[in-house]
């Protein structure tokens, strides 16, 4: 009879408003959160377009070991972030951009020389960031 009186309330933010409260409160349960919901969401991330020019627009593509993308770069205190955005209209993307899952942001971010972490940012310019340290015990999660 009780089972559903005491049953938590599901969390209805969306990945925009959950990024501003992270980045305003900085809350353990957010964060919490917006790990199990990141795989399943995707993310842009802007690109140097001379370096997508020959990649088909609007289509999966899977990269190889030929392709040379150069993914645009943030600098902030000497450190060097890859951005990340929730929406394809930020101003950040400009003209050229990849979609990807934020697992694969996850990823890609780690195995990537001379970067420090990530910057994920929402539609109202609320961002946090993740160090490479952070994103190994995020991967971690999802691998047990």
């Amino acid at each position: 009879m009780f089972k559903n009186f005491f049953k938590k309330a599901e969390d209805k933010r969306d990945i925009d408003q959950l990024i501003y409260d992270i980045a305003e409160y900085q809350r353990a349960k957010d964060f919490e959160i917006l790990y199990k919901i990141m795989t399943a969401t995707k993310f842009f991330c802007p690109v140097d377009a001379e370096t997508v020019k020959n990649i088909p627009q609007g289509e999966k593509y899977v990269t190889n070991s030929d392709d040379q993308i150069k993914i645009t770069q943030v600098e902030m205190n000497g450190l060097r972030f890859i951005s990340f955005y929730t929406s394809n209209s930020a101003e950040g993307l400009r003209n050229s951009y990849l979609e990807i899952d934020g697992l694969d942001a996850l990823e890609m971010t780690l195995k990537s020389e001379g970067i420090s972490g990530l910057i994920i940012q929402n539609k109202e310019n609320s961002w946090f960031g993740f160090d490479k340290q952070k994103i190994k015990s995020i991967l971690s999660e999802f691998k047990t």
